[in-house]
């Protein structure tokens, strides 16, 4: 995880000007972004705007209990296809399949291998969380421990019968929410 954000960090500082900002993370992207934005931090930059999740549960609740990114290709392409959020397209087309599988392994490998380690500082920004209510992969009771890692208000926006993949289905009505908060 430490070299993706790293590398993430590269393409923030190059692009950094100095204007207010705001990150968002779907799923292990939640993750990545919290540690980003605690690498932007350490690195002398300012505090985000505000901070948007969705899809994911605090990190020090990251859970390890099923380990796939270990499985055999076939196996593991099973496993995701289970979830529900990829395209049946895609596991019909071998070249895909063949560019996406490593791609979406090792995405697999850096949420599995995670371990959150305390910050030096709570951040000073708000934290929208979006949560479809029918995710079953994250439960709704665990988004309120996401308040601990910051001073300002955590606010939990809710999806009515949404899956765990409701950012790509209902992605304007994100849209709308980051920016309702934004220009708040």
């Amino acid at each position: 995880m430490a070299d993706a954000v790293a590398d993430l960090y590269q393409q923030f500082a190059k692009h950094d000007t100095g204007v207010e900002y705001a990150i968002f993370g779907h799923s292990l992207g939640s993750i990545m972004a919290f540690e980003l934005v605690h690498y932007i931090l350490e690195h002398g930059h300012d505090m985000p705007r505000a901070l948007f999740f969705s899809g994911c549960r605090p990190p020090d609740r990251v859970s390890h209990e099923t380990i796939l990114h270990t499985l055999p290709d076939q196996a593991f392409m099973e496993e995701i296809a289970k979830l529900g959020g990829t395209p049946v397209d895609v596991f019909r087309n071998k070249e895909l399949m063949a560019i996406f599988t490593p791609i979406i392994k090792n995405d697999y490998r850096l949420y599995e291998q995670y371990a959150f380690q305390t910050k030096a500082r709570t951040l000073t920004c708000p934290i929208v969380l979006f949560h479809g209510d029918g995710d079953s992969l994250i439960m709704q009771d665990e988004l309120p421990a996401w308040k601990k890692f910051t001073t300002q208000e955590t606010r939990t926006i809710i999806f009515p019968g949404a899956d765990h993949f409701f950012v790509d289905k209902q992605f304007e009505q994100v849209v709308d929410y980051v920016n309702q908060t934004l220009n708040h």
